[in-house]
């Protein structure tokens, strides 16, 4: 038969265990079927679906974009972009995630708009990564909602090459009153502590 403190320890393990992996509200995030769920400007952005895989951080296929110059990255809904409406929480945070990669050096850009809002804007973010050294994940937190949808743009150029965009994700950030898994941790160890007290 446990003691009561093994079976506290027991508990808090399994809830750490049990702590759901949170859920990506991009639809095709990886671009393996195309363009489906996205919107971009193939036109005049030079907005592209490339199909190989070695210009992928995952699967077969990412998104690029040659567009050449600044006014590429500026204006939400103008220029290079590839942007999507996301199903969200009001007053819920989120964490925006995403893998670049180039296929040359110097001159790149790569901005990203959330809400209406630019968060970023990054000059070579990825630099002559692509095929050989792989590509660079980028993310950004604390991102807020203030409604049932909220839309996001992720812009880029290469002056010379091309810039390549992967495995986009975007989840709901944990509420501040739930433990991490950090906490949970210590409390593990701390249960343990006391339990083996207990049974010497």
């Amino acid at each position: 038969m446990f003691s009561t403190g093994l079976r506290v320890l027991l508990l808090a393990l399994g809830a750490f265990a049990a702590t759901p992996a949170l859920a990506n509200l991009v639809t095709n995030g990886g671009f393996e079927d195309g363009f489906s769920g996205w919107k971009w400007n193939p036109t005049s952005s030079q907005s592209y679906l490339n199909p190989e895989a070695r210009y992928a951080h995952t699967g077969s296929r990412s998104a690029e974009t040659g567009c050449v110059g600044h006014d590429c990255v500026t204006t939400e809904g103008q220029g290079a972009y590839f942007g999507q409406t996301l199903n969200t929480v009001a007053g819920s945070h989120y964490l925006l995630s995403f893998w670049v990669g180039e296929s040359y050096g110097p001159s790149s850009e790569l901005s990203v708009f959330w809400n209406g809002a630019l968060i970023a804007d990054i000059l070579n973010p990825a630099n002559s990564t692509l095929p050989q050294a792989g590509m660079v994940r980028y993310a950004f937190s604390d991102l807020p909602a203030t409604g049932p949808a909220t839309y996001f743009e992720i812009h880029g150029r290469q002056d010379p090459a091309w810039l390549f965009i992967d495995d986009v994700a975007v989840v709901a950030m944990p509420a501040a009153s739930l433990p991490e898994h950090a906490s949970l941790s210590l409390l593990a160890l701390a249960l343990l502590g006391l339990c083996l007290a207990r049974c010497r």
